[in-house]
């Protein structure tokens, strides 16, 4: 997956420069090294002579045989699966929000449109913030996601304030309930 954000890292910095799809592949491809440099030494041959020229290897596909190399289709199945089993779990809600975002671009048919998006999410939601959420029927994702943030800080402090009672309720550690301390003397 390392592969894929440095792609795209690099992408945006060709977009900004204004690069032609041209100057995208040779800026690119200078910039790889070791063994990454080794493998599109050799693609970049066997591309020129599919195509006839260097100038023909567009960046898309630039694109799609550095992906097949780094990204194979097994591991993005694998990111998909991962995200269809997304749950909240112990994560916090600013926690799942980026994990949801960054496993969403493997299974975009899951979140397709905003409705999706906004029911996969609600639906992994912890249960106790998910039913704080839920009777809302929200339908934007960001709205969802304050919601759920507001409702978790909620859970939080009803948790604190049940840790202070049951502490307060409890006996003192190593000390006896008062009617054991009665002293009875026989005579």
């Amino acid at each position: 997956m390392e592969c894929k954000n440095w792609l795209t890292d690099v992408e945006e910095i060709l977009l900004l420069a204004g690069c032609t799809e041209e100057q995208k592949v040779q800026y690119t491809a200078y910039g790889l090294s070791g063994e990454a440099r080794h493998w599109w030494t050799g693609k970049k041959v066997l591309l020129i002579q599919e195509l006839g020229r260097e100038e023909a290897i567009s960046w898309l596909r630039f694109q799609k045989e550095f992906l097949q190399q780094y990204f194979p289709k097994i591991l993005k199945d694998a990111k998909a699966r991962e995200f269809m089993n997304l749950t909240e779990g112990n994560m916090t809600v600013a926690q799942y929000v980026g994990r949801f975002n960054e496993l969403a671009r493997f299974a975009p048919y899951l979140v397709a449109n905003e409705q999706n998006r906004v029911r996969k999410f609600e639906q992994g939601l912890n249960p106790r913030i998910h039913e704080r959420v839920v009777c809302f029927e929200i339908r934007d994702f960001v709205e969802l996601v304050n919601k759920a943030s507001l409702a978790e800080e909620s859970v939080k402090r009803n948790a604190l304030a049940m840790a202070v009672i049951r502490k307060r309720a409890a006996p003192p550690p190593n000390r006896k309930p008062s009617w054991m301390e009665t002293k009875i003397e026989w005579k």
